[in-house]
């Protein structure tokens, strides 16, 4: 019988898990579901909010509130957007409430990026921190930029009179003073650990740089100044000795996991490549291990399930680091900047771009046009691709069927993910360049924007 209800107990206590679990994943993003309800709508120069769950003239629906602005972004994770009008900006919340006056000259880190902390620049030109609730926490001296996102609590900062760099908290407060170091930066790094690279002048030549690893409370990591460095991904950062001499250095042991190789790259993914002769790349696992064999003329760093693009006889197929096998034959002419996710992979040939799997069968015909001389496909989660053809730009699925309609303008993502099922559209300038955002579209094919 205590058998038989402890087995009872403990699938509740699994289906309560299960059913929590649930709850939470669907809870983490966005936390305010208000913000699925409202969309940026364009009218001429005028931006607005418009609901879903109310109808009205504009793409079927109703104006969310009477505020109409020159500059509008979607609502943000924390239901938060930025807005601007006669060149000044602020903060509203999916309640339709300024959470800050619309005074700012520029948005310098948002809230997204900074972790529910923004950075604004004041007309006295004067940065000043703001929390989610529109309060000024900290004003920040002039002459102080800030650089990357927020890591850790902190924001990098340049002092552009004294080009020194330091490292501040969300308070204002100094971690590390500006004044010690030439340069200070995360160097883009993919990790969220609190390690940056820090730059001091050469001993020998004042205007070259020597590089090390500082923790963010001021701790030196290694006394050893390197020529260069890379990214930290990790845990390792790839770093230069002196003339063509490169290693792999672990930021948390202080150990090399190379010490000596030509050309390194540091870890994109769960590989990096390295570069033995001109023409020799291989690539290695985080534990030092050879993956794929020295044989290719270049390693492409980004991949899925183990999976990379390659160039071996200057075309392109695919290798597996699990087994150093390729998957398909090499017989393509590039692949595409954005070239692999959910299992595709874009490449072109023969001046048209397509996509295949990695077992080389063909998701979508090679018919679709170049930009300029790149290859380019754009994936669209879920499992979506912008494509251009005949000069016009659509969205298919993997079935080669058009999802949206063709226009004009450029499709892509909304800062590089879909938010709320909105696809950024537009304008291009001759040279191909992003002149200026059309509107926003769902993936019905609905505009949400009139001229």
């Amino acid at each position: 019988m205590f058998k038989y209800i402890s087995y009872l107990f403990i699938l509740a206590t699994l289906a309560t898990s299960c059913q929590a679990s649930k709850k939470r994943r669907a809870f983490r993003y966005p936390p305010d579901q208000d913000t699925v309800r409202y969309i940026p709508y364009r009218q001429g120069d005028t931006w607005f909010f418009i609901d879903r769950q109310k109808e009205g003239p504009y793409a079927g629906y109703a104006k969310a509130w009477e505020q109409e602005w020159d500059y509008l972004r979607p609502f943000d994770e924390y239901g938060l957007s930025l807005v601007g009008k006669n060149k000044r900006y602020g903060w509203m919340n999916n309640k339709g409430k300024m959470i800050t006056p619309v005074i700012y000259l520029q948005d310098a880190r948002s809230f997204s990026g900074g972790k529910g902390y923004a950075v604004m620049l004041d007309t006295l030109r004067q940065y000043v921190i703001i929390n989610r609730g529109g309060k000024i926490i900290a004003p920040v001296q002039k002459g102080l930029e800030f650089y990357g996102q927020i890591r850790q609590g902190c924001f990098v900062v340049h002092n552009e009179l004294e080009k020194t760099w330091g490292l501040m908290d969300t308070t204002g407060q100094w971690r590390i003073p500006p004044g010690m170091y030439k340069s200070l930066s995360p160097k883009r790094s993919t990790d969220t650990s609190n390690v940056y690279i820090y730059g001091l002048h050469s001993e020998t030549n004042y205007f070259k740089e020597k590089y090390g690893f500082i923790s963010g409370d001021g701790t030196l990591i290694t006394d050893t100044l390197f020529e260069s460095t890379g990214f930290i991904a990790y845990g390792v950062c790839p770093v230069k000795f002196k003339t063509d001499t490169y290693g792999l250095y672990n930021v948390y042991t202080n150990k090399y996991l190379i010490d000596s190789c030509n050309v390194i790259y540091g870890f994109f993914s769960e590989i990096s490549s390295i570069k033995k002769t001109y023409d020799q790349h291989g690539a290695i696992d985080t534990s030092g291990k050879l993956v794929i064999p020295f044989k290719y003329q270049d390693i492409a760093l980004r991949g899925n399930d183990g999976l990379y693009v390659a160039e071996r006889g200057d075309k392109y197929g695919i290798v597996s680091c699990k087994t150093g096998e390729e998957t398909c034959p090499f017989i393509y002419d590039a692949p595409t900047s954005d070239c692999c996710h959910w299992g595709m992979f874009a490449f072109s040939k023969d001046g048209k771009c397509g996509v295949i799997d990695p077992w080389g069968k063909i998701i979508l015909p090679f018919e679709y046009d170049m930009r300029g001389n790149l290859p380019f496909i754009e994936s669209l989660p879920p499992h979506l691709l912008a494509v251009r053809k005949n000069g016009q730009w659509m969205v298919v699925n993997r079935q080669n069927e058009i999802v949206v309609p063709p226009m004009p303008y450029q499709i892509a993502r909304q800062r590089d993910k879909l938010w709320h099922g909105l696809i950024d559209v537009t304008e291009l300038d001759e040279r191909g360049r992003g002149k200026r955002i059309i509107g926003f579209m769902d993936l019905k094919g609905n505009k949400y924007w009139e001229d």
